[in-house]
């Protein structure tokens, strides 16, 4: 973020962070941590099932399998801005900031994984034909939008930040 131009709207300080936030186990907020971490695993494990015969899976299980393995990074990247959101958004700043670069990464690899299942589907249920193009156009734009929008939202200073917040 370009300066600390996007200010947690709580006015939270590395002191008071853990007054608004459950923190334990060294961390901030080590329950919401846990549980992306164990998700990204789940997802990991998921998507090594679908991709598991190499050439021979079908392309529908490539599409959700990939899919699985962005959203399982993104759960990752998520599990680590939640976790260690002090050292993150509070150290070295008088206010704590409301996000970090870690959750743009997050958004930005989050959005392919929720796009490709789209096109797996949409070969699984129809097989060939027009929708498959008209699938993948659509989650082609929708990547390139939002990972857009997360990133200009991000280092825009006069919008405050708002995208990034909205999103």
């Amino acid at each position: 973020m370009s300066g600390d131009y996007l200010l947690h709207p709580d006015n939270l300080t590395a002191a008071t962070y853990c007054d608004t936030f459950p923190c334990g186990l060294g961390v901030a907020e080590p329950t919401t941590m846990l549980t992306d971490y164990v998700l990204a695993i789940e997802l990991f494990v998921l998507a090594a099932l679908l991709l598991r015969f190499g050439s021979a899976t079908p392309n529908f299980a490539r599409y959700w399998g990939v899919g699985l393995a962005f959203l399982g990074v993104s759960f990752a990247f998520g599990g680590s801005e939640h976790g260690f959101a002090l050292p993150l958004k509070c150290d070295g700043r008088d206010a704590c900031i409301a996000s970090s670069w870690v959750w743009v990464v997050t958004l930005v690899t989050q959005t392919p994984g929720l796009a490709l299942p789209v096109v797996g589907t949409t070969q699984l249920v129809l097989g060939s034909g027009k929708w498959i193009l008209a699938s993948k156009v659509y989650a082609a734009v929708l990547v390139v939008v939002f990972t857009l929008l997360a990133i200009v939202g991000a280092v825009s200073t006069p919008l405050d930040g708002f995208l990034l917040g909205f999103l």
